[in-house]
């Protein structure tokens, strides 16, 4: 596939950008990275152990704590941006701060958390209860849970899990012949330790 690349890029006088073609070997951690030399045209293409695709950091074990840290690290700038109309108002009321996290701050710290699975990130529940305890005044120390208890808010790990819950429904709606279904069926099978078409 990589020569058809190359040869279509060749006949349109076109050039692979090198800087981002790479090569990430996607599995388990006791498996060694593959040693077989990925050519496009003339040029080997370089092994990397991650890389950001469509805004989501997939390393080569398939963790996403790069890919969810990053997240937290640019919800945390959005929820700074926050602050900072909370300040240069005065304050504002309750309703008005969740709807600007829930349409500033949230989309940027869930983005793919259809597929992060149901594992939970402290980093994530961190920007949380940050908004939480800044909009309350209260101290870090502050118990997580009485604070989002006292704001009516869902957890995180709540809010992650019907993210994937939702895909799973979309998933199951759609028609058999789609990839995204097939897809999803070789992973059924595969965990269920049936490698079989």
């Amino acid at each position: 596939m990589l020569n058809e690349v190359a040869s279509w890029c060749d006949d349109w006088k076109l050039e692979v950008n090198r800087s981002k073609t790479k090569v990430v070997h996607f599995r388990n951690p006791s498996i060694p990275r593959s040693d077989f030399d990925f050519e496009c045209g003339t040029h080997n293409l370089e092994y990397i152990d991650s890389y950001k695709y469509l805004g989501l950091w997939f390393d080569e074990f398939l963790t996403l704590e790069k890919a969810v840290t990053e997240l937290s690290k640019s919800a945390s700038r959005a929820l700074g941006a926050l602050f900072g109309k909370f300040i240069a108002t005065g304050g504002i009321t309750w309703n008005v701060y969740h709807k600007l996290y829930t349409t500033m701050v949230e989309p940027v710290l869930f983005y793919g958390s259809a597929v992060w699975g149901y594992k939970s990130h402290r980093v994530i529940n961190n920007v949380q209860n940050k908004a939480a305890k800044y909009f309350l005044a209260v101290g870090k120390r502050t118990s997580n849970t009485a604070v989002r208890g006292d704001l009516g808010l869902t957890s995180c790990y709540t809010k992650q899990k019907l993210s994937c819950l939702r895909l799973k429904c979309k998933i199951i709606r759609v028609n058999d012949d789609r990839l995204i279904s097939k897809v999803a069926a070789w992973a059924s099978r595969r965990r269920k330790g049936c490698h079989h078409k």
